[in-house]
């Protein structure tokens, strides 16, 4: 810190009591010798001042001598700073003060919280976090958030039950739907049944909701998902004369319900695609057994190693190969295999490298030119096949041929009811 200063002067017209504090070097005439620099008095430190504007010394004296700070006079600058970052006593106490539940701003805060649970499928646990709570204060200090209990007992299935009557509302006005159905089971193997109805709307849109998605521990036979279907119609009051088509999967169980209740009945086209591909390539299955093998053994390394997926990125980078990451088919999805060859084609020469500087013992999977020559044929016989169906599912709206899997709630992406 610069030593206490004395031999300093101060500049003409300047009555602010603050320059007892400060002061200008002076020149050999004893006038300021740079108005830009300002010295304090107490402490010696030169504080930057253009043309000897007080606003630096306050701060300097402020943060560095707060008893001398205290002795100065209140001054009408000095009052009108505290008067602008003082508060009124009206909004003081806006800040402090919560929203009444009967408020509309609480209502509109509620709702949206409510959304982001049902839409998100988050656990209601959310809203006891004490981070989530935080984010909320952040943005709305007035906003008091309700527990757990107020959105699993009152606020969710308040949302459902409007959803539902608008959905109700829109099926009575068509004239005609298509349905589709399928089976699945959860991560934790639950058995579930989802029902979704597409329909034109009034202004002629194309429209797709799933109406339910309901728990079947029964065993699935034909009998049991006749009943299950013939409950989630009448549930949503639909008249079977409005059904102008089911689709479902081939399975024989279902296809035997369909035929018990009398609808019209549409196989599904993507599992159908799915059995005509899987057969394909089981009739080739002695010439690429080895060449899939490979693949999936090359995905376990890397998937078990993050060593070799860290040096994988970085021989991407040396190659200047696109940063992805390898791909595992799926039994289900015969897509899903055209995509792991194609990826390991794309990644082949980075895989390579990778392997070569391994220094492990255990034996890596090699990618002989017999395997890459069965990958490519492979992998340009799918691909067609694998972009129309990418084109046909992006298609904008539903078709009886479909299905799709089940929403938490009937949602847009902005949170609101479509």
């Amino acid at each position: 810190m610069a030593s206490p200063s004395t031999n300093l002067v101060v500049k003409k017209g300047t009555n602010s009591p603050i320059w007892q504090y400060f002061g200008f070097r002076p020149n050999e005439r004893g006038q300021p010798r740079d108005t830009s620099e300002v010295v304090c008095r107490i402490c010696g430190q030169v504080i930057r001042a253009k043309d000897a504007q007080t606003t630096n010394l306050h701060d300097h004296l402020r943060v560095h001598h707060p008893a001398e700070y205290s002795s100065l006079p209140v001054s009408s600058s000095r009052t009108t700073e505290l008067r602008r970052n003082q508060p009124t006593l009206s909004e003081a106490f806006a800040k402090v003060t919560k929203y009444k539940r009967d408020s509309e701003r609480w209502k509109q805060c509620t709702d949206a919280v409510t959304r982001y649970l049902a839409k998100e499928m988050v656990s209601f646990n959310t809203v006891e976090k004490s981070a989530f709570k935080a984010m909320l204060q952040i943005f709305d200090k007035q906003y008091e958030l309700p527990g757990r209990r107020f959105f699993s007992k009152t606020a969710v299935p308040k949302l459902y039950n409007d959803i539902r009557a608008n959905i109700l509302a829109e099926l009575d006005d068509v004239e005609y739907l298509a349905l589709t159905t399928d089976m699945w089971s959860s991560c934790n193997m639950m058995p579930y049944m989802s029902v979704t109805a597409h329909y034109v709307s009034k202004e002629w849109t194309l429209k797709s909701k799933c109406l339910q998605t309901s728990f079947m521990p029964e065993s699935h036979t034909a009998d049991n998902l006749e009943e299950a279907l013939q409950e989630s119609v009448h549930e949503w009051k639909i008249e079977e004369n409005k059904i102008s088509c089911i689709t479902t999967d081939n399975g024989a169980n279902v296809v035997a319900a369909i035929r018990q209740l009398k609808w019209p009945w549409l196989s599904c086209f993507g599992h159908n695609l799915n059995i005509a591909i899987n057969n394909s390539l089981k009739k080739q299955q002695a010439s690429t057994d080895r060449a899939f093998g490979v693949c999936r053994a090359v995905n376990t390394a890397f998937s078990h190693s993050w060593w070799r997926r860290r040096e994988l990125s970085k021989a991407q980078e040396e190659l200047k190969l696109p940063h992805h990451s390898l791909i595992t088919d799926c039994a289900t999805r015969w897509g899903s295999k055209q995509r792991m060859v194609e990826r390991i084609l794309e990644q082949v020469q980075a895989i390579k490298r990778v392997f070569a500087q391994d220094k492990s013992r255990r034996p890596l999977p090699q990618l002989t030119w017999q395997d890459i020559s069965v990958l490519e044929a492979v992998n340009s016989g799918l691909k067609p096949v694998a972009e129309f169906t990418d084109i046909r599912a992006g298609e904008l709206g539903a078709r009886c041929e479909t299905y799709s899997r089940p929403e938490a709630c009937h949602l847009g992406a902005d949170g609101r009811q479509i």
